[in-house]
């Protein structure tokens, strides 16, 4: 118990202080396999020495997207980088054991947007966009390459230390699939085929195994066809419901996302 208090009031420590910035990978310096220092450049150095003012000898956090926090102190700026000696390293920091894939059937592309900035601060492990009979967009490029932004954004507004990927769209079959791969299967839709299984999310909050991989579907603005309907039912997906009143897309993930992060002991 008392290691836990202790993590948790290190946690509210850490999220007073609000301001995280993005470290990839490739910006950190290794010594025996212990991050030693780091680099901030482009927009992130642009934010840290113009919009923050920080200078030489502050303290800053940053996560590198991979599930680490580091926490260090600027010894170096100049006009395109800050570098900084790690003092402390704080590993999974704001990341859920249970990993949940939200896959959902695109819906208009500001709207798939708040799914991911959102589903990113709910502790979303990943996103992937469904192409499904009803759908009505393709995205290109550009438009995955704006998501995986705000997924960034996101994911330093929270405190996470994980940066959610966020896939290349996948046809409805394609879906089912790779379904075989995840622990757990959801579909938040209502009615059920009358051989589907049903999830009620009955139990207490955080009595589901913590750990676990798990996927949840949600249609698209159109809806499902009974054929995509029945291929779930096939492939192991327990439905959901969600209340007497039809959701949009984007709130219905949300919701069901949160319903099930809860049930397994995320948030």
């Amino acid at each position: 118990m008392e290691k836990i208090q202790y993590f948790f009031g290190f946690f509210q420590k850490i999220m007073a202080r609000k301001e995280f910035f993005y470290a990839p990978p490739q910006h950190i310096v290794y010594k025996q396999n212990r991050p030693i220092s780091f680099r901030l450049q482009g927009e992130e150095y642009r934010h840290l020495r113009r919009v923050l003012r920080h200078q030489i000898g502050d303290t800053i956090w940053a996560v590198d997207g991979q599930g680490m926090a580091l926490f260090g102190e600027i010894m170096r700026m100049d006009e395109t980088a800050a570098e900084v000696k790690v003092l402390q390293v704080q590993p999974q920091l704001g990341e859920p054991a249970f990993q949940l894939t939200l896959a959902v059937g695109l819906p208009k592309l500001p709207r798939f947007e708040l799914v991911v900035e959102k589903g990113t601060e709910l502790g979303v492990h990943a996103f992937q966009p469904v192409i499904s009979r009803y759908s009505v967009v393709k995205p290109s490029a550009s438009k995955a390459e704006r998501w995986q932004r705000i997924a960034v954004a996101a994911m330093k507004q929270c405190g996470r230390s994980r940066l959610p990927d966020v896939l290349a769209p996948v046809g409805f079959g394609e879906l089912m699939a790779m379904s075989a791969e995840f622990d757990y299967r959801w579909i938040a839709h209502a009615p059920a085929p009358r051989d589907a299984v049903l999830w009620d999310g009955r139990g207490e909050a955080g009595d589901a195994p913590e750990r676990g991989r798990g996927v949840l579907l949600i249609g698209p603005e159109g809806g499902f066809s009974d054929e995509e309907l029945q291929q779930a039912v096939e492939h192991g997906f327990a439905f959901m419901g969600l209340g007497p009143r039809r959701l949009r897309t984007e709130t219905a993930s949300i919701v069901a996302a949160t319903l099930l992060l809860r049930r397994w002991g995320a948030l």
